[in-house]
């Protein structure tokens, strides 16, 4: 709570020496609304020192917004004040598309400044430019070296996380349940608790005897724990499979094409079992070995003079083989 203080006590130190000195120089430029450029610094400073260049860069591009809006409707036929509420309408509507808001407030400022001197001449211009630059960068001066707590606070927030999913799960097995239920238990998990997640299910089935239904779309992690799968589309269950089918079905692949499929088939026949190789419906073959096979088939090819078109290697891909089966 002292750090808190002492931040929120240095955040207030830096706002009031920003602006007063915002406010002493634009006095020394000559600016007709020099208070103002204290304002700006004030509404610029912000917790970070990226935020704070972030809604500088911001008060830039909606100056030019405003310039073209206020060129605009200052000039319709009507009252002044009426010329300044359709400036406001279009000015926010615009900063709420661009997500601009934190800009609004200064850029309602310069309206008026506008409407009550009549001038739209381009010195007035680069007047409120001036003013604007003078105390966005005091505020830029003010948090150079203010340290970004950003990135340390979203550390924290994932930790937390991380923690309390290990805290929730150690709940649910209090006591050790007949069956459990989770629902994707390692995500946003770090690799120390995926890891600490898969050991508590794996000495949880082996050892405790508990039947583990998981709902997952982490399939490379479900393949180190689960022993069968059941495939999930539009709520209904359309696959089952042990996991050993999915290993069939997502088994590593070397894929050839050869123009001469004829003489290509006994090769294959000679060389591998039925099981071990197929042919597409577009005369493509597929050979179920990995990839340090490669350089065997394609020998194997070459000795018996067929030509190769194309030959490449395919991991076991257990994602696609599950979509296929949806």
């Amino acid at each position: 709570m002292a750090k808190v203080h002492g931040r929120m006590g240095l955040k207030a130190l830096k706002i009031a020496v920003g602006s007063c000195a915002a406010i002493t120089l634009a006095e020394l430029f000559g600016l007709e609304y020099a208070t103002s450029a204290g304002i700006v610094t004030l509404l610029t400073v912000q917790n970070t020192k990226m935020d704070t260049i972030r809604l500088a860069l911001d008060r830039f591009f909606s100056f030019i917004l405003s310039v073209c809006l206020i060129a605009v409707c200052f000039h319709l036929p009507g009252i002044g004040w009426v010329n300044y509420g359709i400036y406001l309408l279009l000015m926010v509507t615009a900063c709420y598309v661009m997500d601009w808001q934190n800009t609004i407030s200064v850029n309602a400022v310069m309206g008026t400044h506008f409407m009550v001197s009549g001038n739209y001449s381009p010195a007035f211009v680069l007047e409120e430019f001036l003013m604007i630059a003078v105390g966005t960068g005091f505020a830029l001066l003010m948090n150079w070296k203010m340290p970004d707590h950003g990135r340390r606070i979203r550390e924290d927030i994932h930790q937390v996380e991380n923690d309390m999913q290990r805290v929730l799960l150690a709940l649910a097995l209090e006591p050790v349940p007949h069956i459990l239920i989770l629902d994707e238990p390692v995500n946003g998990l770090d690799p120390t608790g995926i890891l600490q997640v898969r050991e508590q299910v794996l000495y949880l089935n082996e050892k405790k005897g508990v039947t583990i239904i998981i709902s997952s779309h982490f399939l490379g992690e479900l393949g180190k724990v689960a022993t069968a799968y059941g495939v999930m589309k539009e709520g209904r269950l359309v696959k089952e499979l042990r996991g050993d089918e999915l290993k069939s079905i997502a088994r590593p692949k070397i894929k050839l094409v050869t123009p001469d499929l004829i003489r290509a088939i006994p090769v294959l026949k000679a060389n591998f079992a039925p099981t071990e190789y197929a042919i597409g419906q577009n005369g493509a073959v597929e050979i179920y070995r990995d990839a340090t096979a490669l350089g065997t088939v394609t020998l194997m090819f070459a000795e018996a003079g067929i030509p190769l078109l194309q030959i490449s290697a395919e991991e076991g891909d257990s994602e696609a083989a599950l979509v296929a089966l949806m």
